[in-house]
C-alpha cells in the first residue's frame, strides 16, 4: 500500500518542505515515496518501504532494508534488517550501531557504538565513534579509511575489510571485462575473414565478381563493427583498471585493539591478522608491498 500520490515540492510551490511522519511506518501509515526531505518519528517497521529524493532522518529504529534514499540518512537508534534486501543512501549515514543489514551508502558511514555481522559498500570513509566502539564479522567494502577502537572478535569470526575500492567501478570493471572476452574473440574471427578476403583479391589481380564485391562489403561493415566494439571494450577496461582504486593513502585505525581474524584487502594485498595488535594505524599506499604500522598516540 502506497501513501497517497507521490508528491513533490517544487510542484506544490515550495522548497526543502519536510514531510513528518508522526510514528511508525507500517501496516498503518502504508509506505512512503516522496520528493523531499522526510521525518519520521518512530521506527520504519520490517517490511515496509521508504524512497525520498531528499535526506531522511528517523528518530526510532530502522527494520525494513527496502529504503532507497537520494540524500543522507540519519538514525538516532540503530539499524538491524536481518540481511533481508538492501538499504541504499546517496548521501552520508549517520546512525547509532549497525546490525545483519546489507547497505550501499554514497558517501561517509558514522556510527557511534557498533558494526556487526553486516555487509557495506561505502564510497567515502567508515568511523566509529564512541569509546570501545566495533567492528565485529562480515564484510565491508570502502573507498576510503576505517576506524574503530576494536576491529575484530575474542571469537575469529572472520571481519573482511575490502578498502581503497570503489564497489560500483570496480562492479562495471568486472562486466566489462567480461563483455570485452566475446568482443575480442569477434574481432579476430572478423579479422580472419578479412585477411581470406584479401588473399583471393590478390590471386584475382582485382577482378572480383559482382555478387562477390557485395558480400566483401557486408564482411567489411561488420569487421569494421567488431573494431569499433573491440576499441570501445578495451578503452573502458583500461579507464576502469584504474578508477576503480583509490590513489590516496588509506588507513585502518584500531584505537583499542585489531584482533586475529582480521582479514584487511588492499589492491592485490592480502593483510591476516593473527596476532592482537594494541593502538595501532595501518597506513596503505599505492606501491607498497605491505602497510606501514605505527601506534595510535590518540
Amino acid at each position: 500500500m502506497r501513501r497517497g500520490r507521490r508528491q513533490s515540492p517544487e510542484k506544490l510551490g515550495l522548497i526543502f518542505v519536510v514531510l513528518e511522519i508522526a510514528g511508525n511506518v507500517g501496516l498503518a501509515s502504508g509506505n512512503i515515496d516522496y520528493d523531499g526531505n522526510i521525518r519520521i518519528t518512530g521506527t520504519i517497521e520490517r517490511g515496509s518501504k521508504v524512497e525520498a529524493a531528499g535526506d531522511v532522518e528517523v528518530l526510532g529504529l530502522i527494520e525494513s532494508a527496502d529504503l532507497r534514499i537520494g540524500g543522507s540518512l540519519t538514525v538516532r537508534n540503530g539499524i538491524n534488517t536481518r540481511r533481508e534486501g538492501q538499504l541504499v543512501v546517496g548521501g552520508n549515514l549517520n546512525a547509532v550501531y549497525v546490525e545483519n543489514t546489507r547497505m550501499i551508502v554514497d558517501g561517509h558511514i558514522s556510527i557511534e557504538k557498533s558494526l556487526i555481522g553486516s555487509e557495506v559498500f561505502c564510497l567515502g570513509d567508515l568511523y566509529l565513534q564512541t569509546r570501545s566502539s566495533a567492528i565485529s564479522a562480515g564484510e565491508i567494502r570502502t573507498f576510503g579509511s576505517v576506524a574503530a577502537d576494536v576491529i575484530g572478535n575474542r571469537s575469529n569470526i572472520p571481519t573482511h575489510l575490502f578498502i581503497g575500492i570503489h564497489h560500483k567501478n570496480q562492479k562495471y570493471f568486472d562486466m566489462t571485462a567480461e563483455e570485452l572476452e566475446p568482443a575480442e574473440r569477434e574481432f579476430y574471427r572478423r579479422s580472419e575473414e578479412i585477411q581470406v578476403i584479401k588473399a583471393y583479391v590478390q590471386r584475382m589481380k582485382g577482378k572480383i565478381p559482382v555478387d562477390k564485391q557485395a558480400a566483401f562489403r557486408i564482411k567489411y561493415r561488420e569487421y569494421k563493427l567488431a573494431v569499433e566494439m573491440r576499441d570501445r571494450l578495451q578503452g573502458l577496461v583500461q579507464s576502469l583498471r584504474e578508477s576503480r582504486y583509490n590513489h590516496e593513502e588509506i588507513r585502518v585505525i584500531a584505537r583499542e585493539v585489531l584482533l586475529p581474524g582480521v582479514v584487511i584487502h588492499y589492491r592485490d594485498h592480502v593483510e591476516k591478522i593473527v596476532a592482537p595488535q594494541s593502538r595501532c594505524i595501518l597506513r596503505f599506499k599505492p606501491g607498497m608491498i605491505k602497510p606501514a604500522i605505527e601506534a595510535f598516540k590518540g
